[in-house]
């Protein structure tokens, strides 16, 4: 089973995340600071996070550019309130796969983060046979 990790400290987004992953067959595992945000994702690498930028202990855009340190092939969508182009093009380029607005449609999350693991998958798997 594949593993989300979703590093948000809203309980209501919380819960909606929990149950958007879990019904599509996702394991997730949720965190609620940067900090824990890390931890997990050195713990085991997830095939996707999903990651609020309004986090508390460690912004949003610190884990971001320490995940994708420790890993440029797993994929990153941002979940953000900030709608602003010039934020979205930053955190495009500090390592951000994907970047989603606030309110958000579940349905497009979803697509997001399934054609990013399977992109991430092919890659993978071109690398591999070279």
């Amino acid at each position: 089973m594949e593993r989300i990790l979703i590093a948000e400290d809203d309980r209501t987004v919380q819960r909606v995340l929990r149950r958007l992953f879990e019904h599509e067959g996702f394991s997730v595992d949720i965190v609620s600071d940067g900090k824990s945000a890390i931890e997990a994702f050195q713990a085991a690498l997830p095939a996707a996070v999903v990651l609020d930028l309004g986090l508390p202990i460690m912004s949003g855009e610190e884990v971001c550019r320490e995940m994708r340190q420790e890993s440029p092939t797993v994929p990153i969508v941002i979940l953000s309130a900030v709608s602003d182009v010039r934020h979205k093009v930053l955190l495009l380029e500090m390592g951000a796969d994907s970047y989603v607005t606030k309110p958000f449609s579940p349905r497009e999350l979803m697509a997001r983060v399934r054609a990013l693991i399977r992109q991430a998958a092919e890659s993978n798997h071109h690398a591999r046979v070279r």
